[in-house]
């Protein structure tokens, strides 16, 4: 066109100006998706911490004890429709209703197997098929939720017995915790031996490692179980066939064995192994 100076294909295409100017661009997108990924893998950590204390203390991402957001979850009919599931869960940060202590914004995962149960003769934590398809929620062979916490030393993951003290811990709806109340989930845990064979690592400042009950009021009971004494939980069910429990239970136990008879102990990472990872490695184990 008159008055107006182009570039051909060519010239554009060999111009020094434009080769630095895609130079810069190149080294410009290939940061941007640095800062990106590095992004996305704090995030995931931030959320997903495993643990009442978090890599970070900011106020603003911590609910406040009266944030208490009510569950709505399917009633009896489904337990009628679906004898097996998996329910896949997040949960909130560390804040007691008790005594409204709390870590920082780290929240945690767990998964609930149904027709997975607790095997009450193993030496350390170990899952096996539960003996009958149970409908009550109460009912320890209904089926059991695996738990990861830092605080483990010489396993991975524990399973806690039977629905409502998974979740609720046996508290009715709008029934009130009480530290009577809490005294009794802890004794279940320790009647039930959930933490049977399990050595912990010492709490931060601490020398030795705690007892049974120091663990279970400061990490244990609102993280491996009745995890509405200290968070709100939000959960998703997917039900799976009969045959598909077998290799979520196999790849659960061989991953204690490997700490609790082998010479490493469970280094739990933030990056690289916390709760998130052993869920959804497990779910891989049975093709999902």
């Amino acid at each position: 066109m008159s008055g107006m100076r182009t570039m051909s294909e060519q010239q554009l295409r060999y111009s020094p100006y434009l080769n630095i100017l895609l130079l810069r661009l190149h080294i410009g997108g290939t940061a941007v998706r640095w800062m990106l990924a590095f992004g996305v893998v704090g995030l995931a950590a931030l959320l997903g911490g495993c643990v009442q204390d978090g890599l970070m203390n900011i106020a603003r991402f911590q609910l406040k004890p009266d944030d208490i957001i009510i569950e709505r979850r399917p009633d009896a009919e489904y337990e009628k429709l679906f004898p097996y599931y998996v329910e896949l869960c997040a949960a909130s940060q560390f804040r007691s209703k008790l005594t409204g202590e709390g870590g920082g914004p780290a929240g945690h995962a767990i998964i609930y197997i149904r027709g997975a149960c607790k095997d009450e003769d193993a030496p350390f934590p170990q899952l096996r098929r539960c003996r009958s398809v149970a409908t009550s929620l109460k009912d320890p062979e209904h089926g059991a939720g695996i738990s990861v916490n830092r605080m483990f030393k010489n396993i991975n993951w524990v399973a806690t017995p039977g629905y409502e003290l998974v979740f609720p811990g046996d508290l009715a709806p709008g029934e009130r915790l009480t530290l009577a109340r809490f005294q009794v989930v802890e004794q279940q845990a320790i009647a039930k031996g959930i933490y049977k064979g399990v050595a912990f690592n010492p709490f931060p400042g601490a020398i030795l490692e705690p007892n049974i009950r120091e663990f279970l009021e400061r990490a244990g009971i609102g993280t491996d179980l009745a995890l509405q004494f200290a968070r709100s939980v939000f959960c998703a069910r997917l039900p799976v066939t009969e045959a598909m429990l077998d290799p979520i239970i196999k790849f659960l136990n061989d991953k204690n064995r490997e700490y609790a008879e082998g010479e490493a102990d469970y280094d739990w990472s933030a990056w690289a192994d916390n709760c998130s990872h052993t869920m959804r490695n497990a779910l891989a184990a049975a093709n999902i």
